[in-house]
């Protein structure tokens, strides 16, 4: 199945929460969190991770994850400006 970039490569889920978010390993290697927000409307923050969030995920798995989501669910805008297209 293509990827967003429409080559050949595909994208690994790593961790997925129905109606809440996702972390994909890109077919380059890095990692996207994808997390669903809204109430009445609901629309998605996708962004890359940094170098050390990656680290952190990698250290502590859903420990580091929970908490960022929820704050990120309570507070999407703070993210938008990291957001992919």
């Amino acid at each position: 199945m293509p990827n967003d970039s429409g080559s050949n490569l595909t994208n690994e889920v790593l961790h997925s929460e129905e109606w809440s978010f996702e972390l994909i390993r890109k077919s380059a290697g890095n990692l996207e969190l994808r997390v669903l927000c809204g109430t009445t409307g609901l629309y998605e923050v996708r962004f890359t991770l940094t170098p050390e969030e990656s680290e952190q995920w990698k250290l502590k798995g859903l420990a580091f994850l929970n908490p960022w989501i929820k704050e990120i669910q309570a507070n999407p805008s703070k993210y938008v400006m990291r957001s992919n297209p």
